[in-house]
Order: C-alpha cells, then structure tokens, then sequence
C-alpha cells in the first residue's frame, strides 16, 4: 500500500493506479532474480523482464511460452496465497540455466494459506506447473515458502 495525496492508493491484489515498483536484485552471473512487491500488478512486469531475459541466454523459443506460464503461476500462487487481502510482502523471482536445465526459485515472506473451502475453478496454478517442469518441489518454512521448478532445456530427440 502507498499513498498519494494523504489518501490509500493501493492493495495487494488490486488493480492500482500505477504499476508497483519492481527491483532487479543482485545475482550471480548469468542468473535472474527481482523483487516484486505481494500485488497481482506486479506480474506483468517480471514477465516482461523475464522473457527479454530468457531471450538473452537462448532458450528455445518453442520453450519460453511453457517457461512463461510456469513462472507466471509460482508468482501469482506466491502473492495470493502467501498474503491476505491488504497484507504487504515481498516476492523474490529467481532463475539460472545451466547444464541443459533451467531452474526458477520463487521466494515468498508470508505464511501459508490453505486453499479456499467449496467448489470452485481455481486452484490448477500447481496442476499446470507440474504438467510442465521436469520437477517441483515446496518447502514451507516460518520464514515463508519457497517453491522451485526445473525445465529441461535440451530435450531428447524423439
């Protein structure tokens, strides 16, 4: 949440008047990593940085659609479960490509939330996730949680 003009101007997961701010942080060489701050706002911009990225270290382009919506979910499942609404926080994206894999780290700040109760046609963000990534794993800690996808990026020839 900011402010302008002494009044509210933003909440997490709302559509703001003007795109939060999103921070390149330090990284390895060769590697990716921002931190987003916890708004559904924020997604559009690491995506954005994300595929100019992949494109600089010459993933496949038939790759990157797949890689896209991959990060795209552990972001989004990472600012919407790990924060309730008006809850601030903080999301750390962050990718290497190295031995023919492609690896994305997605840290988060927040605690746990259980999946709503009832029926509902959400909840497939993991599902998808998991139909593309080679692996995944979630570690769930006081601190926060952190979910990790690996891709191959060199694919057996058929």
């Amino acid at each position: 949440m900011w402010r302008e003009n002494g009044k509210q101007a933003g909440w997490a997961g709302s559509t703001a008047r003007r795109p939060p701010a999103v921070m390149a942080v330090d990284t390895p060489p060769g590697g990716f990593a921002l931190l987003l701050p916890a708004l559904v706002d924020a997604i559009p911009e690491s995506r954005h940085r994300f595929r100019a990225w992949l494109r600089g270290h010459h993933v496949d382009p038939e790759l990157i659609a797949d890689v896209l919506l991959v990060a795209g979910e552990l972001v989004a499942n990472s600012i919407e479960h790990a924060f309730g609404p008006g809850e601030a926080g903080e999301v750390r994206f962050c990718a290497r490509t190295g031995d023919g894999v492609l690896t994305i780290q997605v840290d988060d700040t927040g605690a746990w939330r259980p999946p709503r109760s009832g029926p509902s046609t959400r909840g497939r963000g993991l599902v998808i996730v998991r139909a593309i990534a080679d692996s995944v794993e979630i570690d769930r800690r006081c601190t926060g949680t952190r979910i990790t996808a690996v891709i191959r990026t060199r694919r057996d020839p058929a």
